[in-house]
């Protein structure tokens, strides 16, 4: 399994993922030069911790701001970035706080699962 994810723990796995994430892009970009309808680019992110949650946020602001400059016949709205996690929640240390805390109204947040 090693072989097709890369950790987060060392430079050379952010270098890593940073190499996928171009090549992803220039993989669909490459699709629409050749007369296809390029698909949107995705990215699975295994892990809802707060390291995951980070390089799920993280990559949405790449693809939406940096890429979107380099990728132009690419549109970064239709990327998709799926966040899996095998428990029940969502960053499940901060959601014990907010319970603890009893912040239950996240009625003016928007929660895209």
């Amino acid at each position: 399994m090693d072989t097709f994810r890369p950790g987060l723990k060392t430079v050379e796995d952010a270098i890593e993922i940073r190499r996928r994430v171009f090549a992803g892009f220039r993989t669909c970009r490459a699709r629409g030069l050749r007369g296809r309808t390029a698909q949107a680019a995705e990215f699975v992110v295994v892990g809802a911790g707060p390291t995951g949650v980070e390089l799920a946020g993280t990559l949405a602001e790449i693809c939406r701001h940096a890429l979107a400059q380099d990728f132009r016949s690419i549109d970064p709205r239709r990327t998709r970035i799926h966040l899996v996690e095998g428990g029940p929640h969502v960053l499940p240390h901060i959601l014990k706080i907010f319970r603890a805390a009893r912040w239950n109204n996240c009625s003016g947040w928007v929660w895209k699962f």
